[in-house]
């Protein structure tokens, strides 16, 4: 080779072939820092100037690779600064600070943003307490804001959720609203999903809640025109897909061609989420890259140029995106189509490295904390495995099997061309899934192998189901009667795809629940995928990668797993209760001495999904894929509507019911029960008497209710447990009251250390002479924040006892051993700090699969008619 020709190496900047890539890796390392150390602005505009300065003198001496260095660190002080910004700097009149992190009455003015969103209301189910809850959600930006007498100017946007069908105002207009202002809640418990951080990625601080649409008054405004003209199109848009698609599907069909994700239930999202097709429901790049693609063909059919096809495309993804709002899959999706149809337009082919850097380039300065999102992380892993895995796929065919095939008849050159296409689908789908892995089971803690099958077969119907719902779009003004039967083969496309997906969830081994690899496995698997297939530094036989893979799947996964489920699962020198902060309801998680795992009650009051979450998320965070054993209280909901979702997500060796609860006839009992059948789990009877003995000298022993039951309500006959370890005593009462609590107060008195307040702390429960007859030194309080009778908890305190209500407190873990009794509550000490915030961050700030379609605490209403939250 001659040595004038021969490429440089250049050792100190390996990547210079990816230029693009190097300044993006700056910018990402600058944003990681910030979260991490959280920088003082002062020190990003020392490395901004500081790195710029001398990236400008030695440009002008020609010390071309310092001052590249030098560069990448005024980069990198950018990036700090314009995080730093994002993340912490508000206006000092930000109504999210109004709140001062407690929620109240407010009368507010707000400016309407877009058009009102009717949300999905709960699905009639025996395990929700409210089954029809009709709600609507409205973007606004406040303007000013009633204080006393005053208003005051206040600024910031701000998410209305009204309870009932509200559907009056449009884009611009004023709304004078009384609600309650409520900051938007950290995540109560340990692994559960953070709402706080992710709004606030968002630049959003509170919300506010409307229990009535009649507290809002509305007045036309002035407002940007082109917002008015969205949002008005978009209602008609979505008033169309309602007329013209059946209404099985016309809530999909919403959330797949605008983005509106409220229309459907959760039931529906987790359908596509456990068949891995959760992408569907989100609009992203699958969703632009179709509409950009009808659009290409199209004009190349009507015989365009290929340039005014390609600044077509550039129109339509933008007009896209400004029809969406700028949802941000799109926009990533939008920047990414443009970017490649530019480079199209220079006469560059294909998709690169380069250019997909400059794509998150560009959605990083949008938003830097998109660097934390799933969804954008996800969106560019695709695109990622696609660049590198297309050497392997678009291989060369022998010109001689090329002459040989244009011999074949006509239909079988078509049959060896579609069967080609769609086994490059299969492939290029599975390795996205592969590269995918280890990022979703670390964040869902599910792996759904399903997906290898259901992912390439729902392109067709999907790509259909966008064509047929445009012009559902373009015809429903002008041609009703056209707009009837093309709406019908959007409904047949949509129902196609549901099926599949409604399949693919019962198929037998087609998902299953895992506890994902830790973050330094995660790291060491993306190494080695860039260094193998996109920036290979060396090449790698196949049977050495595929050991590898499995080295990293057993050194990096298997391995540890398998050592936290042992240290987990072993005899330890304390007995630990986590009493999970589930809004009203009840779940107490207890860690026995010889390693056995029991789960009290697992419900929440209103919707089971909450219950489900919360129990979830510290279950997976504690490692536990095992529970030995599951005690219900009673028959009421907000003790056991999360146990028959549980019961698939987690192996349960047996459940305890008492016998009145085993002959109810209730259909929410009925539904428990036949979860539990259906998984082969075992349902034993407990009542007072019965007692299990633990190894390192712990016991549980069932104290009521007898075995013919109090003859009182389901509460009076609540299942209560005195669990005893190192001497020292915790009751678990469920929600006894009434002729229950004459039944244990007729017992023996006991010297407890901790005990649960009976039926969350009301004053049914007798507090002062449960407390007299138990003397506990702690009272944990698994309640609602508005359901807290203060009568019953200042009863609490002057016998001696201290109060530890969940509400307040979130999630509260206590540890028995051998030095006594110590307690730590989540949001006062447990949530993490420094380093593992950091960590917590890179999975909390989003989720792919909620990702416009977050919903907080569903408002329940008293018979008063006053608001309170499950949290």
């Amino acid at each position: 080779m001659n040595p004038a020709t021969k490429p440089k190496i250049d050792l100190f900047l390996p990547s210079t072939q990816y230029p693009c890539v190097v300044v993006l890796l700056s910018i990402c390392l600058g944003i990681l820092f910030d979260r991490f150390w959280d920088f003082s602005w002062w020190v990003s505009v020392v490395l901004l100037t500081a790195g710029l300065a001398a990236w400008l003198v030695l440009w002008l001496v020609n010390c071309h690779r310092w001052s590249t260095v030098c560069l990448l660190i005024g980069v990198f002080g950018v990036a700090t600064l314009w995080h730093h910004a994002w993340w912490n700097w508000y206006a000092v009149n930000e109504v999210g600070l109004w709140t001062g992190g407690v929620s109240q009455p407010v009368m507010i003015e707000v400016r309407q943003a877009a058009e009102p969103r009717r949300m999905a209301g709960r699905p009639a189910s025996p395990l929700n307490a409210i089954s029809d809850e009709q709600r609507t959600l409205i973007k606004t930006q406040a303007l000013r804001i009633r204080d006393g007498r005053r208003w005051r100017e206040v600024s910031g946007s701000l998410d209305v959720y009204v309870h009932g069908v509200w559907d009056q105002g449009s884009a611009g207009d004023i709304l004078i609203i009384a609600g309650q202002l409520s900051p938007i809640e950290a995540a109560r418990n340990p692994g559960e999903f953070d709402f706080q951080m992710f709004f606030r990625a968002q630049r959003n601080q509170a919300v506010l809640y409307v229990d009535f649409p009649e507290a809002i008054s509305r007045r036309n405004g002035a407002s940007n025109l082109i917002t008015r003209c969205r949002a008005v199109l978009r209602r008609h848009l979505n008033k169309t897909i309602w007329q013209q698609v059946n209404a099985q599907n016309a809530g999909l069909a919403s959330a797949i061609l605008l983005g509106n994700r409220q229309q459907l239930t959760d039931d529906q999202t987790d359908l596509f989420m456990l068949s891995s097709t959760i992408h569907v429901l989100s609009i992203s790049g699958l969703h632009v890259g179709i509409l950009a693609g009808m659009l290409f063909w199209l004009m190349r059919f009507g015989l365009l140029s290929r340039r005014v096809c390609l600044i077509g495309v550039i129109l339509l993804v933008a007009f896209y995106s400004w029809l969406v709002e700028f949802n941000p899959p799109v926009t990533r999706s939008a920047v990414l189509i443009s970017l490649f149809c530019i480079s199209r337009l220079t006469g560059r082919t294909g998709f690169s490295m380069n250019l997909l850097a400059c794509a998150g380039i560009i959605v990083l300065a949008i938003n830097p904390t998109d660097l934390f999102g799933l969804g954008p992380q996800l969106s560019f892993l695709a695109i990622v495995s696609m660049i590198g895995a297309a050497p392997n796929f678009n291989q060369r065919i022998d010109p001689l099997d090329n002459l040989i095939l244009a011999t074949r008849p006509r239909p079988v050159r078509s049959f060896i061309w579609v069967w080609r296409h769609v086994a490059e689908a299969f492939r290029i789908s599975a390795v996205i899934w592969l590269v995918a892995l280890p990022l979703v089971a670390a964040r869902f803690h599910l792996v759904s192998p399903i997906g290898l099958l259901v992912n390439p077969l729902i392109l067709i119907p999907m790509a259909f189901a966008m064509y047929f719902g445009m012009l559902v779009l373009l015809t429903g003004w002008w041609f009703p009667l056209l707009a009837q039967g093309v709406g019908w083969c959007c409904h047949c496309c949509l129902n196609l795809i549901v099926v599949l997906v409604q399949w693919s969830a019962t198929v037998p081994g087609g998902h299953f629940w895992v506890i994902g690899p830790a973050l330094f496995a995660i790291a060491i698997f993306y190494f080695g995928v860039w260094t193998t297939f996109v920036s290979p530094f060396w090449k790698v036989p196949a049977r050495w990668l595929f050991t590898l893979s499995l080295a990293w799947v057993a050194i990096g996964w298997i391995i540890p797993q398998t050592i936290w489920r042992h240290q987990i699962r072993s005899p330890r020198d304390s007995c630990e209760f986590t009493f999970v902060d589930v809004g009203h309801g009840t779940s107490v998680l207890i860690h026995m001495p010889d390693g056995r795992h029991i789960l009290y009650d697992a419900g929440s009051f209103g919707s089971s999904q909450f219950g489900i979450r919360s129990v979830s998320s510290v279950l997976r965070s504690e490692g536990i894929e095992h529970l030995d054993a599951v005690v219900i209280s009673h028959a009421d909901i907000d003790h056991f509507n999360a146990l028959p979702e549980l019961c698939r997500r987690f192996s349960i060796g047996v459940v305890y019911l008492s016998p009145q609860m085993m002959e109810d006839d209730v259909p929410s009992v009925r539904a428990l029960l036949g979860a539990l059948r259906s998984r082969s789990i075992e349902i034993r009877p407990i009542h007072s008497g019965m007692s299990l003995r633990a190894d390192n000298g712990g016991e549980i022993a069932c104290l009521g209710p007898p075995f013919f039951g109090t003859g009182g309500s389901d509460n009076s006959n609540s299942v209560v447990l005195l669990v005893s370890a190192f001497g020292r005593k915790v009751l678990l009462p469920g929600d006894l009251e009434d002729e229950g609590m004459d039944f244990l107060l007729e017992q023996p008195k006991l010297d407890c250390d901790v005990v649960m307040a009976p039926h969350h702390g009301s004053m049914g429960s007798r507090p002062q002479d449960f407390v007299k007859w138990s003397t506990p030194e702690w009272i944990a309080v698994s309640c609602a924040r508005t359901r807290i009778d203060p009568r019953c908890i200042s009863i609490y305190r002057s016998q001696g006892a201290s109060t530890m209500p969940t509400a307040t407190l979130g999630a509260i873990r206590i540890r028995i051993d051998s030095n006594g009794v110590s307690w730590q509550s989540w949001i006062e000490h447990g949530r993490p700090r420094g380093r593992s915030r950091f960590v917590d961050s890179l999975w909390q700030t989003e989720s792919y699969a909620m990702e416009s379609n977050l919903r907080p605490p569903p408002i329940i209403k008293t018979p008063t008619g006053r608001r309170q939250d499950q949290n």
